[in-house]
């Protein structure tokens, strides 16, 4: 058996072992039932399984190892329960995963650490309860990510904050505590006192990643007392990226030879 589809059928419970021995199943439709919870090893076994669909049950909380050996996982759909959280470690040698929508009416924040293993995921799909906020770092390792979708359910977009930090004297980075959900091309503007290294007009934070490359900056002016640095404008979301926005915070770095550089906010 490679495909099998239990949907809509008011299934409340599931036992541990029903698919014992399904060793080639690769598609496994669950959605639109009654199920309130899962055992641990429901799907132990089933390496070859590509799809799981999971959405509009009743779930509220996910064994931590529900996913363990489903090596092959390309799609999993966890929409429209009732989820309080997820699980740290719950996506875990999920190589495979490129399409992933997960959450419910009742997820408040996500696990440090939850996305890290998905360098090859491509679509992302986040629900949320209004008064959520992700925690730093939360889309580190998504390099390959092509389609972000954060729903807070009617709430305002949920803002990704973007600042330049310094690193050094004369050195200045960009951040994006988050991780960067796509290329971040940030336009930058320096003051009439300074020039960045190399005549750089803007910096790049790259997919997946925290923070850019180092860039130095030095006052030119000598009557100027220091350099600034602004972000000067933020990109826009690409096609495909919605319910967020992109904001700016701690956004000035100066530069003055002889002291170390400082942030002005």
């Amino acid at each position: 058996m490679e495909i099998l589809d239990l949907s809509s059928n008011r299934l409340r419970e599931l036992p541990e072992g029903l698919f014992a021995g399904l060793s080639n199943l690769m598609h496994l439709f669950l959605s639109h039932n009654l199920l309130g919870e899962l055992p641990p090893g429901l799907f132990a076994g089933l390496s070859r399984l590509e799809d799981l669909t999971l959405g509009s049950n009743r779930l509220e909380d996910l064994p931590s190892g529900l996913f363990d050996g489903l090596s092959s996982l390309e799609h999993l759909l966890l929409y429209s329960n009732h989820m309080e959280r997820i699980p740290a470690g719950l996506l875990a040698g999920l190589v495979r995963l490129n399409n992933l929508v997960i959450g419910g009416n009742d997820v408040t924040t996500l696990p440090d650490g939850l996305f890290s293993e998905l360098n090859v995921l491509t679509h992302l799909e986040i629900l949320l309860k209004p008064t959520a906020n992700l925690p730093d770092s939360v889309f580190a390792g998504l390099t390959s990510l092509e389609t972000l979708i954060v729903n807070r359910f009617g709430s305002e977009p949920l803002p990704f904050a973007v600042t330049l930090e310094i690193t050094g004297d004369g050195q200045f980075k960009a951040v994006a505590p988050t991780g960067a959900p796509f290329a971040l091309e940030l336009s930058l503007a320096v003051s009439s006192g300074g020039e960045i290294a190399g005549g750089a007009n803007s910096v790049t934070i790259p997919a997946g990643a925290i923070e850019s490359a180092p860039i130095s900056v030095t006052r030119v002016d000598v009557e100027a007392d220091t350099a600034t640095v602004d972000i000067a404008a933020l990109p826009s979301l690409p096609e495909g990226h919605r319910g967020y926005i992109l904001t700016i915070a701690n956004p000035t770095a100066n530069s003055d030879p002889g002291c170390s550089n400082r942030m002005t906010r």
